[in-house]
């Protein structure tokens, strides 16, 4: 009887322990699962990221550009517009010129007028 009793008991225990290998090895299975979930989780995360900073710095490098071209565009109109501005103020200065000459004839044309019209008196 008792070493009927110690056989069983030694069978049980072999039982258990047979029970609790294979539900460690399902726990580790599961943890590594679980892991590699995540782990795949995480990088298509990053991944989306890099690809979103790439195109990023795409776009960035592309503004650049056009802001390079609109203010070369930018130098060019302010040279084209003080070109103007110099022009005009030439154009004003030859305006002034020609009504100051045109005063000093008519003063000249009064004077000989007055002059003509004496010497005929």
């Amino acid at each position: 009887m008792l070493s009927g009793m110690v056989a069983a008991h030694s069978q049980r225990q072999m039982e258990m322990k047979a029970r609790q290998e294979l539900l460690r090895a399902r726990c580790g299975s599961l943890v590594s699962s679980y892991t590699e979930f995540v782990v795949e989780y995480l990088n298509s995360g990053v991944a989306r990221a890099y690809i979103n900073e790439s195109k990023l710095d795409i776009t960035a490098k592309e503004l650049e550009g056009e802001v390079r071209k609109l203010s070369n565009e930018a130098d060019n109109w302010l040279g084209v517009m003080n070109e103007f501005n110099q022009s005009l103020k030439q154009l004003g200065d030859v305006s002034n010129l020609t009504e100051c000459v045109n005063r000093d004839l008519q003063v000249v044309n009064r004077t000989l007028e007055i002059v003509a019209h004496s010497q005929t008196d």
